[in-house]
């Protein structure tokens, strides 16, 4: 997707149930302004602040072995992968489908919207690789 914002609390995109471990996954903007990729406990943060109201193309790939954790996500912002600042390490369920942008969970009790712009949003049935991300970048 692409983004732009100063929003730093804000969902860009969500899928999956809430309340069931390492199903529901959410990709965020956190208090510093940084890219966070949380699934059911564990998470992914990067280095890079988005939250700068500049346009900014990000992405979360997990390369699914068979086996898929949260810290083998990566995460990519201006079609660069970031170097986390810190993994929660979670096995996740990449089976589940209820899709929202601009909001995590909205039956959730307190859900959280994105405030800014999103465009060109997409959710590929496989990993793309670290050059068509950075073409998509482009």
């Amino acid at each position: 997707a692409w983004v732009k914002t100063t929003d730093t609390s804000g969902a860009i995109i969500a899928w999956g149930p809430d309340g069931v471990p390492g199903a529901g996954w959410t990709l965020l903007t956190e208090s510093a302004g940084r890219l966070r990729l949380e699934v059911g406990g564990g998470a992914v943060v990067g280095i890079t602040n988005i939250c700068d109201n500049q346009w900014h193309h990000i992405a979360a790939v997990l390369d699914n072995d068979g086996t898929p954790n949260v810290n083998e996500a990566v995460l990519y912002v201006d079609g660069t992968p970031e170097i986390p600042t810190s993994q929660g390490d979670r096995t996740i369920d990449t089976g589940h489908g209820t899709v929202c942008v601009g909001v995590s969970n909205p039956s959730a009790s307190a859900p959280l919207f994105f405030r800014g712009l999103i465009d060109d949003v997409r959710i590929y049935d496989r990993a793309l690789s670290p050059g068509e991300i950075a073409e998509l970048a482009r």
